[in-house]
């Protein structure tokens, strides 16, 4: 008999097809809050910070703010963005 495993997995998303560099998908960079958000820390080369916001509901439209942040997260139930500065 089969065994069936306890989690599905199924991707719902390429991050490097909606523009998100390489360099900026990783633990340190990206965080997720249930299946709801994703949010991307994007440093560039002339201090240039974004965090990068994508609602897995409507992936293309992706909401990028140019903030400097250690962390950033999303509320899974109001659009609300908690920023974790130094």
């Amino acid at each position: 008999m089969a065994q069936t495993l306890p989690i599905v997995f199924k991707e719902v998303l390429q991050l490097s097809n909606l523009g998100i560099g390489a360099q900026s998908i990783g633990f340190a960079t990206l965080t997720m809050e249930s299946e709801k958000y994703i949010c991307i820390r994007e440093t560039g080369t002339d201090e240039n910070n974004n965090v990068v916001i994508i609602d897995t509901d409507n992936p293309s439209q992706i909401l990028r703010k140019q903030i400097k942040a250690d962390n950033a997260i999303m509320n899974p139930k109001e659009p609300i963005l908690a920023l974790k500065g130094k």
